[in-house]
């Protein structure tokens, strides 16, 4: 008999009990198993699945439930692979120039080849006969074709050689070189594939170059002068060819210099054109702003001064003017005097400067009226502050166009005038005076000569009377 109850340690477990210490038996109970759970995983065509099962990590048994009480194999929990989804391939027929396939299949699931498709090697052309596309002349090449009988799709050409050709000789005559034109030497033509020969025979074939005569050029004499250079005119001077005197060329002569005086240390370059005729300054002003100098132009009586302002502006530029002085069949109403000035060629402006106009004046001003100088733009007129004094009439301007001497009744004229054109000079200048003014001038004056011939015969009696 064995008291159990005295019995101590040792290690129990789940395959083996505990010994006891003193005596070396075992006694007690089993410990209960160290389970883990082993999920259910599904069977798929390329990995095999098992069922829910639970393992003993001590004593390393399976178990088909969670107490560990019903002991299985680890085989008996394995689930076999499923079979695969078959997807069929088919075939692919081979072509003249592709290979094709046998029909095979695969999983579509994992992919997996299950019957191997097997390459067919392409069938290459069964091309037919040769056809006539072109035929071939004396000149061009033909071109023939022919088809497979697989695919008509499929075809190949080549081309057919030029047939033979008998040349039609015909002879070229030598021709002259000229100036311009290039000559040839003789040889001979076929006329009908135009390749040259140097032989009437037509065997020695030969090349354009060869028979090429290259154009002489030109053999120009002297220059001579056909028209002079003037002052401000350019001239001409020309040459002749030579080898053909229909040939010429020509080229211009630089104008002659204009001739300037000197004032107040100033180049004052002059011209004088004719009434109503236009007249080209471009030289004239190219030289004349060049010297930084000024220049002046005569029209009949009609004299136009451009500062060095206006030079300035308008030299290096075409230029061309026309003026012209009217005193009869006046337009414009009140007209004693119309300036017409056209400035063609360049900007009508003259930038920051000026030209002066002047032309004779004498016709006596009417009782009750005041003489003005208007710049007429249609309807529209403008003051030019015009000067009357030694006979003529004398104003500034920035611009050309029409201008217009006119007498008016002295009561509306306008007082200090602003001009409307910002472009004209605004400078006050000297007004003229009417009738009116001038008379009660002069009898002003009469009125003052006549008191002082009085005081004198006074001073004169009064001397007389004391030396007596």
């Amino acid at each position: 008999w064995v008291d159990w109850s005295y019995h101590s340690g040792g290690v129990t477990t789940c395959h083996s009990k505990a010994i006891c210490e003193f005596c070396h038996h075992e006694y007690g109970d089993f410990a209960p198993h160290n389970l883990e759970a082993i999920a259910a995983n599904a069977a798929t065509c390329t990995a095999e699945g098992n069922i829910a099962y639970w393992h003993c990590t001590d004593c390393d048994k399976y178990f088909s439930d969670a107490n560990g009480e019903h002991e299985i194999t680890l085989e008996s929990t394995v689930l076999e692979k499923i079979a695969h989804t078959v997807e069929n391939d088919p075939a692919v027929p081979a072509t003249c120039t592709e290979s094709g396939l046998t029909a095979g299949s695969h999983c579509s699931v994992c992919g997996t080849v299950l019957v191997e498709q097997q390459i067919v090697p392409a069938l290459g052309h069964d091309f037919g006969e040769w056809q006539v596309v072109k035929a071939a002349t004396e000149t061009e090449e033909g071109l023939e074709r022919r088809v497979c009988s697989r695919d008509n799709s499929h075809s190949e050409e080549r081309s057919i050689p030029v047939i033979g050709h008998v040349h039609a000789i015909q002879a070229v005559a030598t021709k002259d070189a000229t100036c311009e034109e290039p000559g040839n030497i003789a040889h001979y033509e076929c006329t009908g594939c135009h390749r040259l020969f140097s032989d009437a025979n037509g065997e020695n074939q030969i090349n354009t170059e060869d028979v090429a005569i290259a154009a002489l050029g030109h053999d120009w004499g002297e220059w001579t002068v056909t028209t002079p250079a003037g002052v401000g005119v350019k001239g001409v001077e020309t040459r002749i060819c030579n080898r053909d005197h229909n040939h010429t060329e020509t080229r211009e002569v630089a104008a002659l210099p204009y001739e300037y005086k000197t004032v107040d240390g100033v180049k004052v370059y002059s011209e004088t054109l004719v009434a109503g005729q236009a007249k080209d300054l471009s030289e004239l002003f190219a030289q004349a702003k060049a010297q930084s100098g000024k220049v002046v132009l005569t029209v009949g009586t009609l004299s136009l001064t451009f500062d060095g302002g206006a030079v300035n502006a308008l030299g290096g530029k075409t230029v061309s003017l026309t003026a012209n002085v009217l005193t009869e069949n006046l337009t414009i109403d009140g007209a004693q005097l119309v300036i017409d000035i056209t400035l063609t060629g360049a900007s009508a402006s003259f930038g920051s400067g000026k030209a002066t106009v002047s032309v004779p004046f004498t016709t006596a001003v009417p009782e009750g009226k005041v003489a003005k100088v208007y710049y007429v733009n249609g309807n529209d007129k403008t003051d030019m502050n015009a000067v009357f004094a030694d006979g003529k009439v004398t104003f500034d301007t920035s611009h050309f166009s029409t201008f217009a001497v006119v007498f008016e009744d002295e009561q509306t004229a306008p007082v200090d005038p602003a001009p409307s054109n910002p472009e004209v000079d605004s400078t006050p200048q000297k007004k003229g005076l009417s009738g009116g003014a001038i008379a009660g001038i002069v009898v002003a004056a009469v009125i003052l000569v006549a008191g002082g011939i009085a005081c004198c015969l006074l001073l004169l009696r009064k001397k007389k009377k004391n030396n007596e």
